[in-house]
C-alpha cells in the first residue's frame, strides 16, 4: 500500500492544477527555500482532515487559498486530492484505490470527498484511526516534531505509542461511554433532587386539601352577609341625593342669566379690541416704512463712499501698470540680446562633439573584439579547473574512505573490547541492584510517617492564615469605602472650584470686569461681598435676585469709569451698585412688631459682611423677613405690612403682592455660599484623609502579621513537598532498582551476542582497507597531469586580461570627455530656452497692462455717472421719510384713547366675572356632593358585582335579622377566620392527583438510570482491560526494538524507554534515555541538533518494526546530519522501503543521491510554485544535472 498521486489547485502557492505520481521506494523533494516544498507535506497533512492553523502555518484556515501573485489573480477555492493504493487492505474499504478530496472555499466552508462521495471530516478521521496513517500520526515527521519528541511535550510522544498500539479505537470508544456515564450520572442527580422536591410538593398539596375545604364553607357564609351590609349602606346614600339634585337644579338657572349679561359686555369689549388692534397694525406699517426708508438711506450713503473709493483706487492703478509697462520693456530689449548670444555659442560647439562620438565608436569595437576573446579563454580555463577540482576530489573521496576503514577497524576493535569490560560490569551492577533494593524499601516506610505528621501541621497553619486574610479583606473595605468617599469630595471640591473660577451664572461683563480688568473702583459682586448662613441661603438668594450678580463700587465715579471702559472694549453690560450713593439713601430699619412662632428673624441676622459693606445688607435686605410659612401670616398683615417674607426654601412675597415660587427640574445652582461650601467640603476632605492614613497604618500591621503567618504556612508547605518529593524520589530509586535488575540481565545477554557480531565485522574491514590503498595512487597520478595543463593556460589568459583592461580604460576616459561636453552643451540650450521664454512673458505683461489701464478708465467714466444718480435719490428718500413720520404720530394719538376706553370695558366684566365665579362655586361643591355620592353608590355596587357577581341595584338578597353593628361584627369574624386559615391554593385537587401520577413516573425512571449507569461502568472496565494490555505489549516490543536501533545510529551507546509517573501504563509519560558514545547525559536538552534528530529517527524505525506505516513523510530530518550520519539514515530508509513509501523533503545531496524519485520545486513566477520531476531508475544518474531545481 502506498500513495499513488497527489493533486493540488489553488492551495497556498500551487496557484496552478498540479500532479505529483508517486511510487514505491524512496522520493525525494528539493528546492530552494520559499518555493514551496514543505507546502506539498501541509496538502497531504490538510487533506487527510489536519484542523490546526498552527500546524499548517497559518493563522486562519482562508489563509491556505492561494491569494494572488503579481500575474495571478486570487482563487476563490483550494483542493487537494490523495490517491491511495490499498493493495493491502489497511484501510477498511473494498478499494484497491481510494481517492480522498479536501475543498475550501473563501467563506470557511470545507467539503470532503471519499472516491467522489462526500463524507464528513469524523468518516475521513475514522478511516484512518490506529492505521499510523493519519494527519497527526507518526506517518508525517517534521524536524520541529523531532524537539516537540525529545523534550518536554510527553503528550505528543504518548501519541505516537498510542497509534502503533492501536488503542485510539478503545479510547475513542471509552471517552464516548465517559460522556454517556456523565450525562447518565448527571441525570440521575437531576432526577433524585426532582424526586426529593416532587415528595415535598405532593405532603404539602395535602395538607393544603384540607385547608380548602375548611375555607369553601367560610366564603359562603360572608357572601351572603356581605351582600347584605352593602344593600343596607347603597339605599342609605340614596336617601341623601334627592335634596341635593333638586338644589343642583336652582343653581344651574341663576349661573345661566348671569352668562347672558356677561356675553353683551364682552361683544363691547371685542369691538374695542377689534380697534385696537387696526390703530395697532397701522403704526406698525408706518413704523415698518419708515425702517425700510431709513435702511435705504443708509445703503445709498454706503453706495456713494463705495463708488468714490473704487473711482480712486481705478486712477491709482492706471499710474502704477503705466511705470510697470515702462519696466517691462526695458527688460525684453535686453533679453533680445542675450537670446543672439547663445544662438552663436550652440553653433560653435556642434562640430567638435561630432568628432568625440566617431572616435568613441571606433575604440567601442576594438573593446568587444577583447571581450569575446577573454571570455573564449575563460570558458576553456574553466573546463580545465573543473577536471582539476574532480579530480581531486576523488583522490579525497578515496583517501578519505581509506582512512575511514582505518578508524572503523580500530573503532571495532575497541568496541569488542569496551564490550567485554561492559559483560563484567553488567553482571557486577546486577548483584549491586538486588542487596540495594532491601534498603530502598524500609527508607519509604519511615518517610511516609513524616509525612503525615507534617500535613498536620500545614492544616493548622493555614487556618490561621485563613483567618488573618479575613481581618484584611475587612480593613481594605473600609479603606475602600473611605477613598470613595474621598474621591467624591475630590470631584465636588474641584466642581466648585471650577464654578468660582469661571464665574458661573455671571453676565459676560461683570466675568470681563472681576477676571480681566481688575479695577481699583470695584470690589467684586454682591454675592462675593456677604456671607450668608448655609440653611437661609436659598431664601436669601431668592430675594436679592439678580441683585447679587451686581458689582459693587466705591463711589459713583468709579462706575461711571467701568462703564465707559466696558462701551469701548465692548465686553458687555453690567449693573453696579455705588456704595456713596446707597449709604446716603439708607433709611432706617422697618420695624415689625409681630412675633409669633412662624417668624424666623430679619433676614439681616443671617447676613453678616465686612464693616465697609454692611451698608448693602441694609439697602437690600432691611426689609426682608424671614418665616417657616406664607400661610401662616395673616391677611391684613400681608396688606398693611411694608415688609417682603420669604421661607427658607424661596418661596417670597414681594412688597407689591407678588408670590414667587416653586423649583425648576435638576439641581438648581446657587451663587451664594460658594466660597463657604468650598471651605467645608475641603475641611471633610482633611479628616477623610487622616481617617484613611490612620487606618492604613492599621491594615499594614495586620499584612505584616500575615505575611509572618504566611512564611510559616509557605515554610510549612515547603517542607512537606520537600518530603513528597523525597518519597517520590524513593519510590522513583525503588522503581529504577527494579527496572535496573531487569535491565542488567537483558543487557549482560544483549553483549554477550554483540562481542560475537563485532568480530565478523573487525574481518570484513580489514579486507576492505587492502583494496581502497591501490585505487589511491591510480587517482593521484590522474590529478597531476590534469594540474600541469591549467598552469600552463593561465599564462595565455593573463595577457588577454591585460589587453581587455587597457582599451576599457581608454574608452572610459573618453566617455568622460564626451559626457562632460554633452553638459556644456545642454546648459547652454537651457539659457537659451530661458531666455526665450523670458521675452515672450513680457510681451504678455505689457499686452495685459494696457488692457487694464483701458478698463480702469472704463471703471472712472461709470463711477462719476453712479454718484450723481445716488446723490439725487438720497435727497428724495429724505422727504418721504419725514411724512410718514407725522402720519405715524397722529396714529399713536388715536390708539391712546382706544386703550382708555378699552380699561373701562374690561373693569366692567371682571366685576361680572366675580359674580358669576360666586354662583359657579355654589354649583361645584353641589356637584361635588353629588358625585361623592354617586360615586360611593357606584363604589358599593362595583366591590359586591366584582367579588360576587352579584348586582345590588337590581336584586336583593334576605336581609338577616340583625343590626348593623352585629352584622358587621359577624363579617369581621368570618373575615379572621379565612385569615388565619392562610394562602389558599385553588386548584390544589387537581396539582395533588397531577403530581402523585409523576412521582411514581420518576422513580420508574430512577430505577432504569441505575441500571444503565452499571451497564457504563463494566463496559469502561472492560476496555481499560483490554486497552492496557495491548499497549504494555507493543510498549515493550517497541521498547526492544529502539535498543537495537539506536546501536545501529551510536555504535556504543545505549538507549531505552520507559513508563513513569503513574502505575496505569494507559496514563503513565513515556520517558527517553538516550546516552551517545562516552557522553554522561542528565536530560535530552544536553544533546545536539544531529543527535536529537538521530534518537527520534531511531525512535521512529522501532515503532515501524512493530506497525509499520505504509508510507512516511520526512520533512528535513536530515538538515542536523553529517555525512556520515546521512549515510547511516540512507541505510536505514533503505531497509524499510520494503513495507514502507518515504517521501522526503531534504537539501541534502546524499539523500537526494540515493533517492529513487526525484521532484524539484521551483518558483520561476514569484508566488506560483511548480513542479520539475526525473525517475532515476530509467534515465541514470547523469540526469540528475539537468533537472532546473532552482528559480
Amino acid at each position: 500500500m502506498y500513495i499513488s498521486e497527489l493533486d493540488i489547485f489553488g492551495f497556498k502557492s500551487f496557484a496552478n492544477r498540479t500532479r505529483l505520481k508517486f511510487s514505491q521506494g524512496l522520493t525525494c523533494v528539493v528546492g530552494p527555500n520559499g518555493c514551496g516544498k514543505t507546502n506539498v507535506v501541509d496538502a497531504l497533512r490538510w487533506v487527510m482532515g489536519e484542523q490546526k492553523g498552527s500546524v499548517l502555518r497559518s493563522d486562519r484556515m482562508t489563509d491556505l487559498i492561494f491569494g494572488g501573485s503579481k500575474y495571478k489573480k486570487p482563487l476563490n477555492y483550494a483542493e487537494v486530492s490523495l490517491n491511495i493504493h490499498n493493495n493491502r487492505q489497511v484501510l477498511s474499504l473494498a478499494y484497491e484505490n481510494v481517492v480522498i478530496s479536501r475543498r475550501l472555499y473563501r467563506d470557511g466552508t470545507s467539503e470532503y470527498f471519499l472516491n467522489q462521495t462526500p463524507v464528513r471530516l469524523k468518516d475521513i478521521h475514522d478511516l484512518f484511526l490506529d492505521t499510523g496513517m493519519s494527519s497527526n500520526a507518526y506517518s508525517v515527521i517534521e524536524l520541529k516534531m523531532v524537539e516537540d519528541i525529545l523534550n518536554e511535550n510527553r503528550e505528543s510522544r504518548k501519541y505516537l505509542f498510542e497509534e502503533a498500539a492501536g488503542i485510539n479505537k478503545y479510547k475513542s470508544q471509552r471517552k464516548s461511554t465517559h460522556r454517556k456515564l456523565d450525562a447518565t450520572q448527571e441525570d440521575l442527580t437531576r432526577l433524585e433532587d426532582i424526586i426529593y422536591e416532587v415528595e415535598k410538593k405532593v405532603g404539602a398539596l395535602k395538607r393544603q386539601l384540607n385547608k380548602y375545604e375548611r375555607y369553601q364553607e367560610y366564603v359562603e357564609e360572608l357572601r351572603d352577609l356581605e351582600i347584605a351590609f352593602a344593600q343596607r349602606e347603597w339605599q342609605k346614600l340614596q336617601d341623601q341625593l334627592i335634596p341635593l339634585e333638586e338644589q343642583l337644579s336652582n343653581s344651574h338657572t341663576s349661573q345661566s342669566e348671569t352668562g347672558q349679561q356677561l356675553s353683551i359686555e364682552e361683544a363691547m369689549l371685542a369691538r374695542y379690541k377689534a380697534d385696537r388692534d387696526a390703530l395697532e397694525k397701522k403704526y406698525q406699517n408706518y413704523s415698518q416704512q419708515i425702517e425700510g426708508l431709513n435702511q435705504k438711506i443708509g445703503q445709498n450713503h454706503e453706495q456713494l463712499i463705495l463708488w468714490k473709493e473704487k473711482s480712486s483706487a481705478a486712477i491709482r492703478a492706471n499710474e502704477h501698470l503705466a511705470q510697470e509697462k515702462q519696466e517691462a520693456a526695458n527688460r525684453r530689449i535686453a533679453n533680445l540680446q542675450r537670446k543672439q548670444e547663445l544662438e552663436n555659442e550652440l553653433i560653435q560647439n556642434n562640430p567638435e562633439f561630432e568628432k568625440l562620438k566617431l572616435k568613441q565608436n571606433e575604440l567601442q569595437e576594438r573593446v568587444a573584439q577583447a571581450e569575446n576573446a577573454y571570455r573564449q579563454q575563460y570558458l576553456h580555463l574553466e573546463l580545465l579547473r573543473k577536471e582539476a577540482i574532480s579530480a581531486h576530489q576523488k583522490v579525497r573521496d578515496q583517501e578519505q574512505r581509506h582512512m575511514h576503514l582505518g578508524e572503523l577497524v580500530q573503532q571495532k576493535s575497541i568496541e569488542k573490547e569496551a564490550t567485554e569490560s561492559k559483560l563484567l560490569d553488567a553482571r557486577l551492577r546486577l548483584e549491586n541492584h538486588k542487596s540495594a533494593i532491601g534498603e530502598s524499601i524500609s527508607d519509604l516506610k519511615s518517610l511516609q510517617e513524616k509525612i503525615s505528621a507534617s500535613e498536620t501541621y500545614e492544616k493548622t497553619t493555614a487556618e490561621k492564615l485563613n483567618s488573618q486574610v479575613k481581618l484584611i479583606s475587612a480593613q481594605r473595605e473600609r479603606l475602600s469605602l473611605l477613598k470613595s468617599r474621598l474621591d467624591s469630595l475630590m470631584r465636588e471640591k474641584t466642581f466648585y472650584e471650577n464654578i468660582i473660577e469661571s464665574m458661573e451664572g455671571f453676565n459676560p461683563g461683570v466675568r470681563y470686569t472681576i477676571k480681566n480688568l481688575r479695577h481699583q473702583g470695584i470690589a467684586g459682586t454682591v454675592a462675593d461681598l456677604i456671607q450668608v448662613d448655609e440653611n437661609y441661603a436659598k431664601a436669601i438668594e431668592m430675594a436679592l435676585g439678580n441683585t447679587a450678580r451686581f458689582l459693587v463700587s466705591y463711589t459713583k465715579n468709579d462706575a461711571l469709569d467701568l462703564i465707559e471702559i466696558l462701551k469701548e472694549r465692548q465686553k458687555g453690560r453690567v449693573t453696579i451698585i455705588p456704595l456713596d450713593i446707597i449709604r446716603d439713601r439708607l433709611r432706617e430699619p422697618l420695624r415689625f412688631d409681630y412675633n409669633r412662632a412662624e417668624l424666623i428673624g430679619p433676614a439681616t441676622d443671617f447676613v453678616k459682611s465686612a464693616p465697609e459693606y454692611k451698608a448693602l445688607i441694609d439697602y437690600f435686605l432691611g426689609d426682608l423677613l424671614i418665616v417657616n410659612d406664607l400661610r401662616a401670616i395673616p391677611d391684613d398683615i400681608l396688606r398693611r405690612s411694608r415688609h417682603r417674607f420669604v421661607t427658607p426654601d424661596g418661596d417670597i412675597f414681594e412688597q407689591k403682592g407678588l408670590i414667587k415660587g416653586g423649583r425648576n427640574a435638576g439641581n438648581e445652582q446657587h451663587i451664594l455660599g460658594r466660597k463657604e461650601k468650598l471651605s467645608a467640603i475641603k475641611n471633610d476632605l482633611n479628616t477623610i484623609q487622616n481617617q484613611i492614613v490612620s487606618l492604613q497604618k492599621k491594615s499594614d500591621k495586620l499584612i505584616k502579621d500575615k505575611e509572618k503567618l504566611d512564611i510559616e504556612h509557605q515554610e510549612s508547605l515547603r517542607k512537606l513537598n520537600s518530603q513528597k518529593k523525597l518519597l517520590q524520589e524513593k519510590e522513583k530509586q525503588r522503581d529504577t532498582l527494579e527496572y535496573a535488575i531487569r535491565h542488567s540481565q537483558q543487557q549482560c545477554d544483549e553483549l554477550s551476542k554483540l562481542i560475537s557480531r563485532l568480530q565478523s565485522d573487525l574481518d570484513l574491514t580489514a579486507a576492505n582497507l587492502e583494496k581502497t590503498a591501490s585505487e589511491i595512487e591510480q587517482a593521484t597520478e590522474n590529478a597531476h597531469t590534469i594540474q600541469k595543463k591549467m598552469i600552463d593556460f593561465q599564462s595565455k589568459h593573463q595577457d588577454c586580461i591585460a589587453l581587455k583592461d587597457q582599451l576599457n580604460k581608454e574608452l572610459q576616459e573618453l566617455k568622460i570627455e564626451r559626457i562632460s561636453r554633452e553638459r556644456e552643451k545642454e546648459t547652454a540650450q537651457i539659457r537659451y530656452q530661458n531666455t526665450v521664454d523670458t521675452i515672450a512673458d513680457l510681451d504678455m505683461r505689457i499686452q495685459r497692462a494696457a488692457e487694464e489701464t483701458k478698463e480702469n478708465q472704463q471703471l472712472i467714466e461709470k463711477a462719476q455717472k453712479l454718484l450723481e444718480n445716488l446723490e439725487h435719490e438720497g435727497s428724495k428718500l429724505k422727504e418721504t421719510h419725514t411724512e410718514i413720520s407725522q402720519l405715524r404720530s397722529d396714529c399713536n394719538n388715536k390708539l391712546q384713547a382706544n386703550k382708555i376706553q378699552l380699561q373701562k370695558a374690561e373693569d366692567s366684566i371682571i366685576q361680572q366675572h366675580k359674580q358669576r365665579e360666586n354662583v359657579f362655586q355654589i354649583l361645584r361643591n353641589l356637584e361635588l356632593k353629588v358625585s361623592d355620592i354617586r360615586m360611593n353608590q357606584k363604589q358599593i355596587r362595583e366591590s359586591i358585582l366584582n367579588k360576587y357577581r352579584f348586582d345590588i341595584s337590581l336584586r336583593s338578597l334576605s336581609d338577616p335579622e340583625l343590626n348593623n353593628e352585629e352584622l358587621e361584627e359577624t363579617i369581621d369574624k368570618l373575615k379572621r377566620r379565612i385569615e388565619l386559615i392562610g394562602p389558599i391554593n385553588m386548584a390544589v385537587k387537581a396539582e395533588y392527583e397531577e403530581d402523585a401520577a409523576r412521582l411514581i413516573f420518576l422513580k420508574e425512571q430512577q430505577h432504569d438510570l441505575l441500571e444503565a449507569e452499571k451497564s457504563l461502568l463494566e463496559t469502561i472496565e472492560t476496555l481499560d482491560t483490554e486497552a492496557r494490555k495491548q499497549f504494555t505489549q507493543v510498549f515493550e516490543q517497541i521498547r526492544s526494538n529502539f535498543q537495537k536501533t539506536y546501536a545501529l545510529f551510536f555504535p556504543e551507546g545505549s538507549g531505552d524507554l520507559k513508563l513513569i509517573g503513574n502505575s496505569d501504563p494507559l496514563e503513565a509519560d513515556v520517558e527517553i534515555y538516550a546516552r551517545p558514545k562516552t557522553k554522561e547525559l542528565k536530560t535530552m536538552k544536553a544533546l545536539s541538533g544531529g543527535e536529537k534528530a538521530l534518537t527520534a529517527i531511531a525512535l521512529l524505525f522501532s515503532v515501524y518494526l512493530v506497525k509499520p506505516s505504509p508510507y512516511c513523510i520526512l520533512d528535513e530530518v536530515d538538515a542536523p546530519l553529517d555525512d556520515r550520519n546521512v549515510d547511516r539514515f540512507i541505510s536505514v530508509l533503505r531497509h524499510f522501503t520494503e513495507t514502507t513509501q518515504f517521501i522526503i523533503v531534504t537539501h541534502n545531496k546524499l539523500t537526494m543521491k540515493s533517492a529513487d524519485y526525484l521532484y524539484g520545486v521551483t518558483m520561476q513566477e514569484e508566488g506560483v510554485s511548480k513542479i520539475v520531476s526525473v525517475q532515476f531508475k530509467k534515465n541514470g544518474y547523469d540526469l540528475l544535472h539537468k533537472v532546473p531545481i532552482s528559480s
